[in-house]
């Protein structure tokens, strides 16, 4: 025969308490349960009060409301676009364009000739004028000088065979360029066409 075990007289107490607290748990929700149901069954009716809601309509200030009702535009086409606003900011300035500064012209060569000093005639400019790159505001000039290539801009200082300082660029043209010399004044120039070859 099997033995049964007792539990503890601790065990048995907090069982009991436990389950006399479910039965009161239950017996209160079942008078409230009852205490609705009774309610309702007296018949007592739940009273409102009728409001009007106002009818909201977008009001702009001296516009009837008929005429915001009333429209004859498609809400599914588009309308014409709007106008532009100008720009009124006024552009920047440009910076000003780099200068190259003037090379001084230095006492023109003379030679004697009766007694007289008489400016020596420039140097033959040794170079093929190829073209030139570059916007107009600030053109390359490039010459081919035997089989080499050079690049020169305005103001620049180019070099004869006998590698002295020679040849100023003062102008840059489409079909040519204008060649001054150094130790002559501003006005002795040369214009050099473009090379056909």
């Amino acid at each position: 025969m099997a033995r049964v075990q007792k539990l503890p007289r601790r065990t048995l107490v907090l069982i009991g308490l436990l389950i006399g607290v479910l039965v009161l748990w239950a017996g209160v929700r079942i008078m409230r349960r009852g205490d609705t149901a009774s309610g309702q069954g007296r018949g007592e009716l739940v009273t409102y009060d009728s409001r009007e809601v106002p009818e909201l309509l977008p009001l702009l200030l001296g516009t009837p409301v008929a005429d915001l009702t009333e429209s004859d535009r498609n809400p599914f086409a588009y309308g014409p676009p709007p106008t532009p606003t100008p720009n009124l900011t006024p552009r920047p300035t440009r910076p000003p364009v780099p200068t190259r500064s003037i090379l001084p012209t230095p006492t023109p060569r003379t030679i004697n000739h009766n007694g007289k000093k008489l400016p020596m005639p420039p140097p033959k400019f040794d170079r093929l004028y190829l073209g030139y790159l570059g916007p107009d505001r600030s053109r390359v000039a490039v010459f081919r000088n035997g089989e080499e290539i050079e690049i020169a801009v305005i103001g620049d200082v180019m070099n004869d065979s006998r590698d002295k300082q020679t040849f100023i660029l003062r102008e840059v043209h489409y079909d040519s360029v204008e060649i001054g010399y150094v130790g002559y004044p501003e006005g002795v120039t040369t214009r050099e066409a473009l090379a056909e070859k």
